[in-house]
């Protein structure tokens, strides 16, 4: 497999309207990572939609500064509306339901609490064990 992408080649320094980013605390022991596909990922298609891409775009850091409001932490509830978020609420809601649907043919004879946990444990961004 061949890397596509190696984070740090990019040389990518997150920032926001507030300033760049601090890196990570040491004891977080974090590390930069690539990313291997056995074939280039599909353009994305266009978002037609003016203002649904201006929101796609859009975090509510970026609004909180726009109206003048410098203190971190200091969002509205129309902030989080008008931000991506609420997209990106939509699309997990998408994506637990049809992998649910996955679930349920690959495993058609198993518990309600099994499937749960399966689930849970593959849409899961953090460690699939409790470190311990």
């Amino acid at each position: 497999m061949q890397a596509l992408y190696n984070l740090s080649d990019l040389n990518i320094r997150p920032s926001s309207p507030l300033g760049p980013r601090p890196p990570p605390p040491a004891h977080y022991d974090w590390q930069s990572f690539s990313v291997e596909y056995d074939h280039p990922l599909p353009v994305l298609p266009p978002i037609r939609d003016r203002r649904l891409a201006a929101q796609a775009r859009t975090t509510k850091q970026y609004l909180s500064w726009q109206d003048g409001r410098k203190h971190v932490g200091d969002y509205t509830d129309e902030d989080e509306a008008r931000s991506f978020r609420q997209l990106e609420w939509v699309g997990y809601a998408l994506l637990r339901h049809l992998y649910a649907i996955v679930l349920l043919r690959l495993f058609p004879y198993a518990k309600s609490a099994a499937l749960t946990v399966r689930l849970a444990l593959s849409l899961s961004s953090g460690p699939a064990v409790p470190a311990g």
